[in-house]
Protein backbone atom coordinates (compact mmCIF):
# COMPACT_ATOMS: atom_id res chain seq x y z
CA UNK A 1 0.00 0.00 0.00
CA UNK A 2 1.32 3.64 -1.26
CA UNK A 3 1.79 5.78 1.49
CA UNK A 4 1.41 9.13 -0.49
CA UNK A 5 -2.44 8.30 -0.02
CA UNK A 6 -4.23 9.58 2.49
CA UNK A 7 -8.01 8.58 2.96
CA UNK A 8 -9.83 6.71 5.80
CA UNK A 9 -13.33 5.78 6.58
CA UNK A 10 -14.82 3.47 9.22
CA UNK A 11 -14.75 -0.36 8.08
CA UNK A 12 -18.74 -0.24 7.14
CA UNK A 13 -19.20 -3.95 8.62
CA UNK A 14 -18.22 -2.17 11.88
CA UNK A 15 -15.48 -4.91 12.79
CA UNK A 16 -13.37 -4.01 16.34
CA UNK A 17 -9.73 -3.61 16.13
CA UNK A 18 -8.14 -6.28 18.28
CA UNK A 19 -5.24 -4.12 18.85
CA UNK A 20 -6.76 -0.48 19.83
CA UNK A 21 -10.21 -2.50 21.05
CA UNK A 22 -11.67 0.73 18.70
CA UNK A 23 -13.76 0.14 15.51
CA UNK A 24 -11.86 -1.18 12.27
CA UNK A 25 -10.65 0.92 9.46
CA UNK A 26 -10.27 1.52 6.16
CA UNK A 27 -7.46 3.22 5.09
CA UNK A 28 -6.27 4.51 1.49
CA UNK A 29 -7.14 2.25 -1.99
CA UNK A 30 -9.56 0.19 0.76
CA UNK A 31 -11.41 3.12 1.87
CA UNK A 32 -11.67 4.35 -1.68
CA UNK A 33 -12.95 0.83 -3.09
CA UNK A 34 -15.51 0.78 -0.08
CA UNK A 35 -16.66 4.30 -0.53
CA UNK A 36 -17.50 3.10 -4.04
CA UNK A 37 -19.20 0.33 -3.32
CA UNK A 38 -20.94 2.13 -1.12
CA UNK A 39 -21.88 4.72 -3.46
CA UNK A 40 -23.49 2.44 -5.88
CA UNK A 41 -25.40 0.60 -3.89
CA UNK A 42 -26.90 3.01 -1.47
CA UNK A 43 -30.77 4.66 -3.49
CA UNK A 44 -31.08 8.29 -3.47
CA UNK A 45 -32.98 9.40 -0.47
CA UNK A 46 -31.92 6.44 1.26
CA UNK A 47 -28.50 8.63 3.58
CA UNK A 48 -30.73 10.72 6.02
CA UNK A 49 -29.03 14.33 5.37
CA UNK A 50 -28.04 13.90 1.79
CA UNK A 51 -30.89 12.99 -0.24
CA UNK A 52 -28.72 12.91 -3.40
CA UNK A 53 -26.59 10.42 -2.31
CA UNK A 54 -26.59 7.26 -4.39
CA UNK A 55 -26.85 5.33 -7.79
CA UNK A 56 -29.23 2.47 -6.56
CA UNK A 57 -28.08 0.21 -8.79
CA UNK A 58 -29.86 -2.85 -7.49
CA UNK A 59 -32.67 -1.03 -8.90
CA UNK A 60 -31.85 -1.11 -12.07
CA UNK A 61 -31.71 -5.20 -11.98
CA UNK A 62 -35.31 -5.11 -12.85
CA UNK A 63 -35.58 -2.70 -15.49
CA UNK A 64 -35.81 -3.60 -19.35
CA UNK A 65 -32.64 -1.77 -20.49
CA UNK A 66 -32.78 0.34 -23.37
CA UNK A 67 -29.65 2.72 -24.88
CA UNK A 68 -31.49 5.87 -22.71
CA UNK A 69 -31.41 4.10 -19.50
CA UNK A 70 -28.05 2.97 -19.88
CA UNK A 71 -26.89 6.49 -20.89
CA UNK A 72 -28.78 7.73 -17.90
CA UNK A 73 -26.94 5.22 -15.54
CA UNK A 74 -24.01 6.01 -16.53
CA UNK A 75 -24.52 9.61 -16.06
CA UNK A 76 -25.37 9.17 -12.40
CA UNK A 77 -22.47 6.95 -11.65
CA UNK A 78 -20.00 10.49 -13.44
CA UNK A 79 -21.91 12.62 -11.18
CA UNK A 80 -21.42 10.66 -8.18
CA UNK A 81 -17.45 10.24 -8.84
CA UNK A 82 -17.53 14.22 -9.22
CA UNK A 83 -19.64 14.64 -6.12
CA UNK A 84 -17.13 13.17 -4.06
CA UNK A 85 -14.02 14.57 -5.52
CA UNK A 86 -11.43 11.80 -4.18
CA UNK A 87 -10.91 9.79 -7.96
CA UNK A 88 -11.50 10.18 -11.32
CA UNK A 89 -13.55 7.84 -13.17
CA UNK A 90 -11.79 6.99 -16.00
CA UNK A 91 -13.67 3.83 -17.59
CA UNK A 92 -17.09 2.34 -17.05
CA UNK A 93 -18.22 -0.94 -18.65
CA UNK A 94 -21.57 -2.38 -17.98
CA UNK A 95 -22.06 -6.30 -19.29
CA UNK A 96 -25.87 -6.23 -19.85
CA UNK A 97 -25.64 -9.80 -21.51
CA UNK A 98 -27.58 -11.52 -18.71
CA UNK A 99 -29.92 -8.67 -18.05
CA UNK A 100 -33.16 -11.35 -18.89
CA UNK A 101 -32.25 -13.29 -16.12
CA UNK A 102 -31.76 -10.57 -13.43
CA UNK A 103 -27.84 -10.77 -13.27
CA UNK A 104 -25.61 -7.42 -13.76
CA UNK A 105 -22.26 -6.80 -14.17
CA UNK A 106 -20.31 -3.36 -14.05
CA UNK A 107 -16.54 -2.69 -14.13
CA UNK A 108 -14.81 0.71 -12.60
CA UNK A 109 -11.73 2.16 -13.47
CA UNK A 110 -10.44 5.11 -11.48
CA UNK A 111 -7.56 6.92 -10.83
CA UNK A 112 -7.16 8.35 -6.76
CA UNK A 113 -6.94 11.99 -6.61
CA UNK A 114 -4.33 13.45 -4.69
CA UNK A 115 -3.97 17.26 -3.89
CA UNK A 116 -5.83 18.44 -7.23
CA UNK A 117 -3.41 15.96 -9.18
CA UNK A 118 -5.03 12.52 -10.53
CA UNK A 119 -2.88 9.65 -9.75
CA UNK A 120 -1.81 7.81 -13.13
CA UNK A 121 -2.01 4.53 -11.04
CA UNK A 122 -5.41 3.05 -12.28
CA UNK A 123 -7.25 1.36 -9.91
CA UNK A 124 -10.24 -0.84 -11.15
CA UNK A 125 -13.45 -2.78 -9.07
CA UNK A 126 -16.11 -5.05 -10.42
CA UNK A 127 -19.83 -5.43 -8.99
CA UNK A 128 -21.53 -8.45 -9.98
CA UNK A 129 -25.65 -7.83 -9.18
CA UNK A 130 -28.18 -10.65 -9.51
CA UNK A 131 -31.34 -11.16 -8.52
CA UNK A 132 -31.73 -14.10 -5.20
CA UNK A 133 -34.88 -16.25 -5.66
Amino acid sequence: MSSEYKFSDFDIDIVRNEFTNDIQMKLDRNSIQQAIVNMLLTKSGEKPFNRSFGVGLRDYLFVNFSSQILMSLRSRIEDEFIKDGRMTLVNLTLDESEIDSNKMSLNLEYSIRLNKQTSQEKQSIRIDLSKVR
